[in-house]
């Protein structure tokens, strides 16, 4: 019986070395860097996959003797919020998006995962995670907000001519107020206060056009949710009409967040704008922030047609819309969850046909400065 045992174990032995060595095997062959780190503050690289040579040039050998290697690698935009995020998230399963510098200087975008290996009694023994390289998907994506920028622009035009139309008017009518009475220092002086004015006012308008319109990638700052709300809102009043009631719930107590100041505008009027389409005869449109535990919420609900099942389930894929050929690409959603996702946020959408729509994305406060 004896022997019976330790034969049937050393079948077993095999079985599970020729299950690792095929394991490895698999690991090796996928389009993506994997890991594992030891738990603890003096964390280390245990292991990595040769497929870290292929995306940075440096050898698995430098990996393993040097644990400064991530921080030496990461870009220098990224190190701090990296470095911030890996503390506070300390042997926690996470999901971030950052660049890495490879050998010879070249900036890639890579996106990880990593989940926790935890004993019986929940103590983390290790981590494993994952690298993909997504410079291709980001470089799309970023022609995706680029289209959906040029929609929305073409739908700003109409208000914005008419707003220069006003400046110049106003420009106009000051102008001749002081020809025709130039012999009134008081009167003059109040001309020019007026053109002054209307021309500040004009400048703003083009810095608004310029700053949507501008293509740059994302710069991640600590930024206050509130402030992009309201600048956008300015925009707004130019974009959905009377028809539609705008009603701001800011709470003033809300933290920082880690964001691109420009594409948290470009959320919340990519957001009205699908809220304004959905009430064509009018309706009432609410913007709010708000605090959940520790995270920034913001919410942008209205009380237009809604969405079905079907038309929800596809709601945030690219190019989906239910718009009537050439009234808009389908890109507004999609660009939102893309956005929130680069500040480790995340979107839910809640609509039902007949009750309006509210979407809220959830952000993480910034780390301490």
């Amino acid at each position: 019986m004896a022997r019976r045992l330790n034969f049937l174990g050393r079948v077993r032995s095999k079985q599970l070395s020729s299950e690792s060595e095929e394991l490895r095997t698999l690991i090796e062959s996928l389009p993506l860097v994997t890991y594992a780190d030891s738990a603890g503050p003096d964390r280390r690289t245990v292991y990595v996959s040769p497929q870290i040579e292929q995306l940075l040039g440096y050898p698995v050998e430098q990996w393993l003797e040097n644990p400064d290697m991530l921080l030496n690698v990461l870009h220098p935009e990224d190190r701090e919020r990296i470095r911030a995020e890996r503390g506070s998230q300390h042997d926690r399963d996470s999901s971030l998006v950052f660049r890495v510098v490879s050998r010879e200087g070249c900036v890639i975008t890579v996106q990880s995962g990593r989940v926790a290996i935890r004993d019986d009694d929940g103590n983390p023994l290790y981590t494993v995670g994952f690298w993909v390289d997504i410079g291709e998907r980001v470089r799309l994506e970023e022609e995706l907000r680029q289209a959906q920028k040029v929609e929305a622009l073409g739908r700003l035009a109409g208000g914005i001519a008419h707003d220069f139309n006003n400046v110049l008017t106003a420009i106009g009518g000051y102008a001749e107020l002081a020809r025709a009475r130039l012999d009134e220092p008081v009167a003059v002086e109040q001309a020019l206060q007026g053109i002054a004015e209307a021309t500040d006012s004009g400048a703003a308008l083009t810095a608004q056009l310029l700053a949507f319109s501008r293509r740059e990638p994302a710069q991640l700052m600590r930024c206050q949710l509130n402030d992009a709300v309201r600048s956008t809102v300015r925009l707004l009043e130019r974009l959905i009409g009377g028809e539609v009631a705008v009603t701001l719930e800011l709470d003033a107590k809300i933290p920082a967040i880690e964001a691109d100041p420009a594409q948290l505008g470009q959320v919340v009027l990519n957001l009205a704008l699908n809220a304004r389409d959905a009430m064509p005869n009018g309706g009432a449109l609410t913007i709010a922030t708000r605090l959940a535990g520790d995270e920034v919420v913001l919410v942008v609900a209205d009380s237009g047609s809604g969405m079905s099942e079907e038309v929800r389930a596809r709601a945030f894929e690219p190019f989906f819309t239910t718009k009537e050929s050439g009234s808009g690409t389908g890109l507004g959603l999609s660009i939102v969850l893309e956005i929130a996702a680069q500040s480790s946020g995340r979107v839910a959408l809640d609509s039902a046909p007949g009750e309006g729509t509210t979407v809220t994305i959830v952000f993480p406060p910034a780390g301490p400065e």
